[in-house]
């Protein structure tokens, strides 16, 4: 569709990614309606409906005060959310857990509610990326799973590669269906939020250490992301997020209504770390 809809004052949107060819939508600000043209390749036309949907879901929950952090959560009767940047361990963390029969919800982006005096987390599970010495590290083989299953990977990153030698920083990246697949665990779209783990890799036995409210806010406020979409700024004007101050005021309640704990575990020894997130999502540390 190259011209606007009959009925609305409709403006083309150019969302062309690089190195693509033209894409336009086409908006109306007023009515708050976006058409995504009905002469597109049907895969195409597939990805962008997908695309602008869980981009609108993600306004709306901001809108509606939920915080967005990057983290991670597994749930077991508990819900612990796993926090931190590239590299921190947050992902060998969550598989550690899946492996040891928690749920999944969600590998890095999470928006946390208040909800009936609690805390509820919404995922926004993604593809994920997760290096061959991870899986090792696990105990795990990818290509003896795939071979068992008689199934082989689906995102275009991964499909028809050959598979990263166990001890190599190359990457797969997974669907999360895959991911847990391959852990054999169950996944949930959202789950209670009762714990706070920040992880890192050191030497030495894996152990829990409480942290004060200060440092946990401290930590929200680095992991937390500020804009909840990339590449739709045209849209935030109808969903006006909240103010700095009030998701402020979001992480320092949250920060104070949780505990929270820094992980220090070995990479080499992940299943220690497995153990003690397993205590915290029975209840116990």
């Amino acid at each position: 569709m190259d011209r606007p809809p009959s009925a609305g004052s409709f403006e083309p949107v150019d969302v062309t990614p690089p190195g693509c060819p033209i894409i336009i939508l086409w908006f109306d600000p007023a009515a708050r309606e976006l058409v995504i043209p009905a002469g597109a390749d049907s895969r195409l036309s597939a990805h962008l409906t997908v695309r602008y949907t869980r981009i609108l879901l993600r306004l709306m929950a901001a809108a509606y005060g939920g915080a967005f952090l990057h983290a991670g959560l597994v749930h077991a009767g508990r819900g612990v959310a796993v926090l931190g940047g590239k590299r921190a361990g947050k992902t060998s963390t969550i598989l550690a857990a899946l492996q040891h029969g928690a749920t999944f919800v969600s590998n890095d982006d999470l928006s946390v509610h208040r909800v009936d005096g609690g805390w509820w987390a919404q995922g926004w599970p993604r593809a994920v990326s997760v290096r061959g010495h991870t899986f090792t590290a696990l105990g795990m083989s990818v290509a003896d799973v795939l071979r068992e299953q008689g199934w082989s990977l689906e995102h275009p990153e991964s499909a028809g590669i050959e598979l990263p030698a166990a001890d190599s920083d190359e990457r797969i990246v997974l669907y999360p269906h895959e991911l847990t697949a391959l852990c054999g665990a169950p996944m949930a779209g959202a789950a209670s939020l009762d714990t706070l783990v920040f992880p890192s890799f050191g030497p030495g036995p894996a152990r829990l250490l409480p942290l004060t409210p200060a440092q946990t806010a401290a930590l929200l406020r680095h992991n937390l992301l500020p804009v909840p979409v990339k590449d739709a700024d045209f849209l935030l004007a109808c969903f006006p997020p909240a103010t700095p101050e009030a998701v402020a005021d979001e992480l320092h309640r949250l920060a104070h209504d949780l505990s929270g704990f820094a992980l220090e575990q070995s990479f080499t020894a992940l299943y220690e770390g497995a153990v003690l997130l397993q205590n915290l999502l029975r209840g116990s540390t």
